[in-house]
């Protein structure tokens, strides 16, 4: 699934619960993954039952920042830290992967590929410390329905939050409303200048043609 969300004020707090969600996914299948480890630990080979097996997770952040240097790191931490100082940076990408393998029916070994990426990018819309472009990525194998729940529920969180020219439109129309106002005022003071004039050049001829 890959999608881009566009024009929305996208602040930073969203950007965070977004990071907080793919930690807590990622967290989810590290004790899954550990679990599997430990009680697997002790047996013989031929004796080993994986429900899931060779487990792997990653997740990194990725800071672009306005002076040209990228960097990359998956501590997260380290990544809200550096959100202390926004107008220093120009984009934002999170990059989460997690694969392991699953049995197939009436198979004596773990033979199915599972495959779960998602990675996102928030540009910088230009100083307003908001962003207004994001791309999302969610890349799956054999994980339909995981990859439906994940791109939802990011997209909820993108999706609820204001557009980003709100403002522009609102300012637009009181502008819009204001010229209006000044035209009518205008040219209804010059029909009434008009009106004057020829009340009073009809007035003198009507008195001229009384004898007056």
């Amino acid at each position: 699934m890959n999608n881009k969300v566009v024009n929305k004020q996208i602040p930073l707090r969203s950007i965070i619960d977004v990071a907080n969600y793919l930690e807590d996914y990622k967290e989810k299948w590290d004790k899954i993954f550990q679990q599997e480890n430990e009680k697997n630990k002790n047996k013989p080979f031929g004796e080993k039952n994986y429900e899931y097996e060779n487990g792997y997770t990653d997740l990194k952040y990725t800071i672009e920042f306005h002076n040209g240097k990228n960097i990359t790191e998956s501590d997260y931490n380290w990544f809200v830290g550096n959100l202390s100082e926004p107008r220093m940076i120009k984009g934002i990408e999170l990059n989460m992967s997690i694969r392991y393998n699953t049995r197939s029916q009436n198979s004596n070994y773990n033979d199915i590929y599972n495959k779960i990426n998602v990675t996102l990018y928030f540009r910088d819309c230009g100083g307003e410390l908001k962003y207004s472009d994001v791309t999302i990525n969610v890349d799956t194998t054999n994980q339909e329905n995981e990859a439906h729940n994940i791109y939802s529920t990011i997209m909820n969180t993108l999706e609820n939050n204001p557009d980003r020219y709100d403002k522009t439109i609102k300012h637009r129309k009181i502008r819009t409303q204001c010229f209006t106002i000044s035209v009518g005022i205008i040219l209804s003071y010059i029909l009434y200048i008009i009106l004057r004039i020829l009340y009073k050049s009809f007035r003198g001829t009507f008195w001229k043609i009384l004898g007056c």
